[in-house]
């Protein structure tokens, strides 16, 4: 990237090249909207878990990462200073920390699993509530050895994930599976070439199973005692997912629903096997839920 200085000798290059982005996008397309991603320059649990998490990456040049740390704010100038979130598996309990911290800027969410685990005791439950945590625990349990391994003897895994493709495809791919059509002889319901491909980014990169680390699951997905999502909140379900779709009391002990629906079919990978659904889900959502700037 060429360096380009600004009124001041400050470096704009990736600001211009982000402006001008945003500018041609919204010009050639019209979308109805935009969304910006941002990472950050602050270490994560994953630099504290993994030692060399992104260490074969080049460090970002010093005048990149300063031009980084103004892009919200120049997002927020082009009036992008709302969003609507969405997300799934891992991405539903980061989504909804957005909206539990972030409330002036996350107009709604929608995600596809129950999200937090609100700290309640078994005597407050609804008969509805208990009779689906007792199935979602007897679902979960033949599920959950991967996550036990992972997060407490992962180097078992490390060495013949990390030298045998047909071991990483084999691992990841069984999940495709059992997390879509439990129970079902045939293959995954997904093209073949898709599944490879998602298996070779985690190969290419070195992403192997023993960095996904689950000992720290349960307490990451407890929300805070005292504390409530306000945002309106969206739920998509599917019937084939790790464990049966959670009852509307569940989630409304740590969010404001204001939408709740149990997908007919489908399961834990909702953009590949209901995304026309899904896609139509939130746009509806959006309608019927954010505000629009007067």
């Amino acid at each position: 990237m060429p360096h380009v200085e600004g009124a001041g000798g400050r470096p704009v290059g990736l600001l211009v090249g982000f402006a001008n982005f945003l500018l041609a996008t919204w010009r050639s397309t019209q979308p109805r909207a935009v969304i910006v991603c941002l990472d950050t320059r602050v270490p994560s649990y994953r630099h504290e878990l993994l030692p060399g998490y992104q260490g074969q990456r080049d460090p970002f040049a010093d005048d990149l990462c300063e031009q980084l740390d103004r892009m919200p704010e120049m997002t927020e100038a082009f009036g992008f200073d709302r969003y609507v979130a969405y997300g799934s598996d891992w991405g539903s309990l980061v989504t909804a920390f957005l909206a539990l911290d972030h409330p002036d800027k996350l107009a709604a969410l929608l995600i596809t699993t129950p999200g937090f685990m609100p700290a309640v005791e078994d005597s407050a439950l609804s008969e509805e509530e208990a009779a689906w945590r007792r199935r979602a625990f007897q679902m979960m349990a033949p599920e959950s050895a991967y996550q036990a391994l992972q997060g407490t003897k992962p180097q078992s895994l490390a060495y013949g994930h990390s030298d045998s493709p047909i071991a990483l495809a084999c691992w990841v791919i069984e999940k495709f599976h059992g997390w879509t059509v439990p129970g079902s002889p045939g293959d995954p319901p997904f093209p073949m070439d898709e599944l490879l491909a998602n298996v070779m980014l985690y190969w290419l990169n070195g992403a192997v199973a023993p960095m996904w680390l689950y000992f720290f699951l349960n307490s990451a997905a407890q929300i805070p005692p005292g504390r409530r999502v306000s945002t309106p909140a969206g739920f998509l379900l599917a019937p084939n997912d790790l464990v049966p779709p959670a009852p509307r009391a569940w989630m409304e002990r740590s969010f404001n629903v204001a939408h709740y629906r149990v997908a007919e079919t489908g399961g834990h990978f909702p953009g590949l096997d209901n995304a026309d659904l899904l896609i139509a889900e939130l746009q509806a959502f959006c309608r019927r839920t954010v505000q629009r700037p007067a």
